[in-house]
Parts: C-alpha cells; sequence; structure tokens
C-alpha cells in the first residue's frame, strides 16, 4: 500500500507531461486568437468548432486516466480533432468535384421572341461547346427546320448546343427572315429591315454570356440560307460560319462588307426551280457559283476553286451526288465551298447523316 501511494502520482506526472507540449514549441492553434481564423469553406468547419486544449486546467479537475494515458471516454483513439477536419473537407471536396453543374436550359427570350434551346443530355457548360443557329425557310418554321436537318437529335449524337428561332409573320401571315433585297419581306415589296438582323445579334450574344461558346455557326435552308449571309456579312463579329441550303448571298457585291472572314458552305440542288442554281439577275440572285466566288474575294482566297465531281453523299443515293468547289489559302483558313448537287432540286432529301456532315466540314 505504501508503495501504490507513491507510484499512482508519479504516474500520473508521467502521463501530463507526455501529453503537454515542448516548453520550445508554441502550439499553432492554441497560440492564435480563435476569433480571427478564417471558417474552412471546404470542410465547412468554422472557429466555433476548433477547441485548443485548455492548458492552465487545475490538475484536480482532470479526468481519470487508464495505465495508457488515455481519458477512458475517448477509448484508444485521443482527442485528437484535426484528423476529423481534414476527412471532412476532403469528403466535401470530392462531393464537389463530382456533383454535376446546375445549367440554364430555359428558353432564351431575345427582343420580343422566345427561342428553344437544346442542348446534349450530358452538358454541364465545364468546357466550350459550339453553337448552331438554325433558320427554317419562307413560310415555314422552327419546326420544320428541326425536322428537316433533325437539329435534336444533332444534339446527342455530338458535342453541339442549337438554337431554332422563328421568323416573324408578314402581310400574309408568312414566316420570313428580312434577308437581302432578294428574299425576303414583311411588306408586298422586298425592302429591307434590320429587326431580323438586331434580334439574332441579341440571341448570340445572350447565349455566349450564358454558355461557354467556342464558335457560332447560321445554317439556314431558303429565306433561311439568305438570311445566314446577311449575318455573315453584317454581324461577322459574332459569326465563324454559315451553311445555306438553297439560299444565296447579295447580288450586289458591293452591298456586303464583313468585319472578318466568314467560312462558307453552300449547298445547291442543280435543278432548284424556285432558287436557280444558275442565279437570276431579274430577281436579284446570284448563280451558286458566283454566290462562292464573291465570298473567296471577301476571305481574300489565293488559290483557284478546286473541282471533286461525284464526291459526296448527301441525299443517301446509290453512289455519290454531290460536287465539290472549294476555295482555299483564305485569310483565317476561312474556306468557301459548294456541294452541288446532282438531281437536287429546292428541297433535296436529305439523308439521316447530313448535319454532322456540315458540322464536320464547319468545326475543321
Amino acid at each position: 500500500m505504501h508503495i501504490l501511494r507513491f507510484i499512482t502520482p508519479l504516474l500520473l506526472l508521467l502521463s501530463l507531461g507526455a501529453c503537454s507540449n515542448d516548453p520550445g514549441t508554441v502550439d499553432p492553434i492554441s497560440s492564435q486568437d480563435l476569433g480571427t481564423i478564417d471558417s474552412d469553406s471546404d470542410s465547412g468547419t468554422t472557429p466555433q468548432d476548433m477547441h485548443a486544449p485548455d492548458q492552465t486546467q487545475d490538475l484536480d479537475t482532470l479526468p481519470p486516466l487508464d495505465m495508457d494515458g488515455n481519458d477512458p471516454d475517448q477509448g484508444d483513439h485521443g482527442t485528437d480533432q484535426g484528423d476529423d477536419i481534414t476527412h471532412d473537407a476532403t469528403a466535401d471536396l470530392s462531393q464537389d468535384m463530382t456533383s454535376p453543374r446546375e445549367v440554364d436550359r430555359s428558353n432564351i427570350i431575345a427582343m420580343d421572341r422566345e427561342v428553344p434551346v437544346y442542348l446534349p443530355e450530358d452538358f454541364d457548360n465545364s468546357e466550350p461547346i459550339p453553337l448552331v443557329v438554325a433558320l427554317h425557310g419562307y413560310s415555314t418554321s422552327g419546326g420544320y427546320i428541326n425536322n428537316y436537318f433533325k437539329l435534336e437529335e444533332l444534339t446527342q449524337q455530338t458535342h453541339v448546343a442549337v438554337l431554332i428561332p422563328e421568323g416573324r409573320r408578314n402581310v400574309s401571315q408568312a414566316k420570313y427572315w428580312s434577308a437581302t433585297d432578294a428574299c425576303c419581306s414583311g411588306q408586298s415589296l422586298n425592302t429591307l429591315e434590320d429587326d431580323d438582323l438586331l434580334f439574332l445579334r441579341d440571341l448570340i450574344t445572350q447565349a455566349k454570356t450564358r454558355y461557354d461558346i467556342s464558335k457560332v455557326f447560321l445554317v439556314g435552308h431558303s429565306n433561311g440560307g439568305y438570311m445566314s449571309y446577311r449575318m455573315a456579312c453584317d454581324a461577322a463579329d459574332l459569326v465563324d460560319g454559315i451553311m445555306s441550303l438553297a439560299g444565296a448571298t447579295f447580288n450586289d457585291k458591293e452591298r456586303c462588307a464583313p468585319s472578318r472572314p466568314v467560312k462558307i458552305l453552300q449547298v445547291h440542288g442543280i435543278i432548284d426551280p424556285l432558287v436557280s442554281y444558275e442565279g437570276n439577275a431579274l430577281y436579284n440572285i446570284p448563280s451558286a457559283n458566283d454566290t462562292v466566288a464573291y465570298w473567296a474575294d471577301y476571305n481574300a482566297c489565293q488559290t483557284e476553286p478546286s473541282q471533286q465531281d461525284n464526291a459526296l453523299d448527301l441525299i443517301g443515293a446509290s453512289s455519290p451526288e454531290t460536287h465539290i468547289t472549294s476555295y482555299s489559302g483564305c485569310d483565317n483558313d476561312a474556306s468557301v465551298t459548294l456541294w452541288s448537287i446532282e438531281g437536287g432540286n429546292h428541297t433535296p432529301p436529305l439523308h439521316d447523316n447530313f448535319m454532322l456532315q456540315v458540322l464536320e466540314h464547319l468545326d475543321d
């Protein structure tokens, strides 16, 4: 009994010495004013969550220690909170990295028009994406061009965002785009208006603000093709490339003065009875070949056009039916190309991969 009276206090003092800091070191937490420690945004801990040990506590109030120097209420793990804080921060960081980003998929309202937005299902806006703005033909609709070009399917086949706006209605209640002096107008005569130009500028600008857009392409059929050229002429600062199916540029070459080169793809049926492949001076329609020749000049292309016959299949024929005329050596690599569909009319029966071929060309 006399031996135990001396051993027990000795073990207590040795245990306390092992838990104390070396007199020559300073504990980094306990030496600070806890009120000045910033909250940890990753772990969610705040200054109130972290408690420095009270080193001035009276020895008589210390909890009993077992023979290993541990508080029996804490088990074998001790009271070190640092491991818990590190664990919480790592868990929260992992959750942040794996959780999907919130993406605004709502319609865009530009001026007085509401435009649907089509995005890939897995799109999280974490990397740049090309934007396609699709323009319908005269008296048709966004729904028509969506089905004809298979645009919704396109967003699930490849990494692309799509906007499908609607034109306004003219005095005949037909939807149209005020594109060139050849086509079309809200009045009985083809008087050029700026409403659609300003609307599309606003639409594209809003899309670029909302999403990380890498490039902007306009694609259009007939009147929508004309409007795509209008945008390339008057809004080149926002447009990287266009595809016009059965449309045309301004017949007056001096009317167009793009602020920078724009990649051009003209697609035209050779037997188109409405927008003639050969053009129509009476209606201010340049030929398909004149359209691309004008743009080769605008883009300062350095080479004569090359010709490849029967090089592409665009309509699902038994053999390639489309001829390629292309200008290269252009400023900013803005090539100018004509795809001429042998036997193609104003609305050729395009195969399912048509828009994939168009995008591969424009985004090359």
